[in-house]
C-alpha cells in the first residue's frame, strides 16, 4: 500500500488537560485552626489594647500637663497612625478571587435562609437577637469578601458545605499572615508598650518624652 503523506496540521492534536492539584485536607484542617487562634488572639489584643488606652490617657495627659506641651494635629497627620482593628477587619481582602468570592455569595444565601429577620419572626426573642446578630455579622463579612467567617457561621447551621479547595488554603495562609500583622501593630502602639507588666516608670516615662516629641509641641511655641 502506498504512503499516503498527511502534513502535521492537518492532524488533530489532541490536548491534554491539566489534572487539578490534589487538595490536602489536613493542611485545610490546620489553617483553619490557625487562623480560629488568630482570631481569638486579635480579640484579646483588641480588648487589652483599649484597657491599656485609658492608662495611658491618664498619665499622658498628667505628663503635658506637668511639660506644658499642647497636642499638635499637624504632628499627628504626619506621624500618627492609629491602629483600628474593626476598620482593618472590615476592608476589602485583595487576594480573594472571584472564586472565592462566589463562595462568600453563597454561603451567605445559604446563612440568609436561617438568620434573616423575616425566618425567625414568632420565635423567642433570645433566638431573634441571636440570629440577627449573625445575620449582621455575615452581611459585614460578605462585604468585606471575608470567606472564613462566613464558612465558620455557617458551620452552626445544617448547611452542606462544599469541599475544601487548594484556593481555600491560599485564601486562609494569607489572612493568616494579614491577621498577624494587624496583631504586630497593635504589639508597637505605645499604649500597649506602656502597659506592659515588665516596663519600669523609667521606661514608661521615656515613652511618654517619645510620644510628645512625636505628636505635642511646647504651648509657648
Amino acid at each position: 500500500m502506498a504512503y499516503r503523506w498527511k502534513h502535521p496540521q492537518s492532524e488533530k492534536v489532541e490536548k491534554v488537560r491539566p489534572q487539578p492539584k490534589k487538595v490536602d485536607k489536613v493542611k485545610f484542617v490546620r489553617c483553619m485552626n490557625k487562623l480560629r487562634f488568630l482570631r481569638s488572639d486579635l480579640e484579646y489584643h483588641q480588648k487589652e489594647l483599649a484597657h491599656r488606652k485609658v492608662e495611658f490617657d491618664a498619665h499622658l495627659l498628667k505628663f503635658m500637663k506637668q511639660h506644658d506641651f499642647t497636642f499638635s494635629t499637624e504632628k499627628a497627620e504626619n506621624n500618627y497612625i492609629p491602629v483600628d482593628v474593626q476598620e482593618s477587619l472590615n476592608k476589602k481582602r485583595e487576594y480573594s478571587s472571584n472564586n472565592m468570592k462566589g463562595d462568600c455569595k453563597k454561603l451567605f444565601k445559604e446563612i440568609v435562609k436561617e438568620t434573616h429577620p423575616d425566618k425567625n419572626i414568632g420565635k423567642e426573642e433570645r433566638v431573634r437577637k441571636a440570629k440577627q446578630e449573625i445575620f449582621s455579622k455575615c452581611k459585614a463579612a460578605l462585604d468585606a469578601d471575608d470567606w472564613y467567617t462566613l464558612y465558620d457561621n455557617a458551620l452552626n447551621f445544617d448547611i452542606e458545605l462544599p469541599a475544601p479547595t487548594n484556593e481555600q488554603i491560599d485564601w486562609l495562609e494569607k489572612e493568616c499572615l494579614r491577621i498577624e500583622g494587624i496583631i504586630h501593630r497593635i504589639q508597637a502602639a505605645f499604649e500597649w508598650s506602656f502597659g506592659q507588666p515588665d516596663m519600669s516608670d523609667e521606661q514608661r516615662e521615656g515613652l511618654l518624652v517619645k510620644y510628645c516629641m512625636l505628636f505635642c509641641t511646647k504651648k509657648d511655641n
